[in-house]
């Protein structure tokens, strides 16, 4: 939900979950950058940015994203508190 109170809720056992596949969820019908947009964006860096070319040499983002869960990722002192058996709404 986006906004105010907004947020997402996993629908999956955070070991089946990829960050890449949520990375793009979540970009949705965004651009990661805005001098990635349909319309080239209106971005002040355009000409001298060196982000855009090595983002655009980087589609291996998502695999290398893809390689781990979001179960992963858990800082292992939280471990104790995240049950990831716990049955998903």
């Amino acid at each position: 939900m986006r906004g105010a109170g907004g947020g997402v809720r996993r629908l999956g056992r955070p070991t089946s979950i990829r960050l890449g596949e949520v990375l793009a969820w979540l970009e949705d019908d965004q651009a990661l950058v805005e001098c990635f947009r349909e319309d080239g964006g209106n971005c002040v860096l355009t000409g001298f940015c060196a982000l855009r070319p090595r983002l655009e040499r980087a589609p291996c983002v998502y695999a290398e994203m893809n390689s781990s869960t979001l179960a992963e990722c858990i800082n292992p002192a939280l471990r104790r508190f995240v049950d990831s058996a716990a049955p998903v709404a």
